[in-house]
């Protein structure tokens, strides 16, 4: 990953904390912490998505897999392994997803997100897609500078009559070819599945 001096890392932690403070999961998925991954990712260095050996994940509503190399970011706060959590590189790319057990407006979702990124993009640029693996939705591609470095943020909402889905990939764009396998793994594999009966919802939370 591309390596950056000490005064440009100082005065990114300053700008990370201010825009950061008050930014909450419900305010903007992975916003409030969008910075943060940043900054690690300058010291922590990203390697290749292990796409070869991928970790099937299956709870409540839906399945997915992802990098053997990537991790679950159970510290977190606002973790819920049915209904919030990231999927973090060995750098500082993420998949943010959150589940919601009713249907939402996608673009409102997707608006929302928009705004929040604003204040640490402001000067991105946008463009709109409409597919994110095999589902159907609305989705938003920032690309830009985050406090400073070149980054790429894609967000997207699905949306069916018992369950929305809303997801934020997050990478810097130096690390791009080694973190968008992984994305495309997520994306590609990313399933709503049935809600389960009461017998199979008690196995799944063991």
């Amino acid at each position: 990953m591309k390596t950056y001096s000490l005064p440009a890392l100082v005065v990114t932690a300053l700008v990370a904390f201010g825009l950061g403070a008050g930014l909450g999961f419900g305010a903007g998925i992975g916003v409030s912490g969008a910075g943060a991954a940043l900054l690690d990712g300058l010291v922590e260095s990203e390697a290749p998505a292990d796409v070869d050996h991928p970790v099937a994940l299956e709870r409540r509503g839906f399945a997915l897999s992802y990098p053997g190399n990537w991790t679950i970011d159970t510290a977190d706060e606002d973790y819920d392994p049915d209904e919030a959590f990231s999927i973090d590189s060995p750098g500082s790319a993420f998949a943010s997803l959150r589940f919601y057990g009713l249907e939402m407006d996608p673009e409102d979702h997707v608006t929302a997100q928009q705004g929040a990124f604003a204040r640490l993009m402001p000067e991105a640029k946008v463009e709109r897609f409409t597919r994110l693996g095999e589902l159907d939705g609305r989705g938003m591609i920032l690309r830009g500078r985050m406090l400073t470095i070149p980054a790429t943020v894609k967000i997207f909402a699905h949306a069916r009559p018992d369950a929305t889905l809303l997801v934020v990939m997050q990478t810097p764009d130096d690390d791009a070819p080694m973190t968008e396998p992984g994305f495309a793994l997520i994306a590609r594999t990313l399933k709503l599945t049935a809600p389960p009966t009461p017998a199979q919802d008690e196995e799944l939370t063991r």
